[in-house]
């Protein structure tokens, strides 16, 4: 059996000392996301072979954007590709619009996933508390 933690602590000890600020700006970085909070709604994936549609269950998360100084954005997690998002500033628009197509879908390749407007009403809160702090 593989101690993964004694092969992390062997790794980590034969890193340069740059390296290792590197790793841990990485392992803060991810554990602040992890902190974000989330909430879990039905979302609606339209399989892209037959068609056949299916609640499934993803998680919204609200981040601030990488690109776009002091934009809030709505991710999906656990959405057909991974890359699902729109700005905080779409959201009513959205919900107003009868939901979401967070992906569109590709024929044979990419599932396509709609956010229902219930479901959207989490993002709201999501976004009212990241606006808060």
């Amino acid at each position: 059996m593989v101690d993964f933690e004694k092969a992390w602590k062997r790794y980590y000890d034969s890193l340069e000392p740059e390296e290792r600020v590197r790793v841990d700006a990485a392992i803060a970085e991810r554990k602040a996301d992890e902190a974000l909070p989330r909430a879990t709604v039905i979302a609606v994936r339209i399989d892209c072979n037959s068609g056949q549609e299916r609640e499934v269950p993803v998680r919204l998360v609200v981040r601030s954007s990488a690109y776009r100084a002091g934009e809030l954005w709505i991710h999906v997690e656990g959405g057909s590709t991974g890359f699902e998002s729109m700005p905080v500033a779409s959201l009513e628009k959205a919900i107003a619009g009868g939901g979401w197509t967070a992906c569109l879908g590709t024929k044979n390749r990419w599932d396509r996933l709609f956010i229902p407007p219930a479901s959207l009403a989490a993002a709201r809160e999501l976004a009212e508390k990241a606006s808060a702090s």
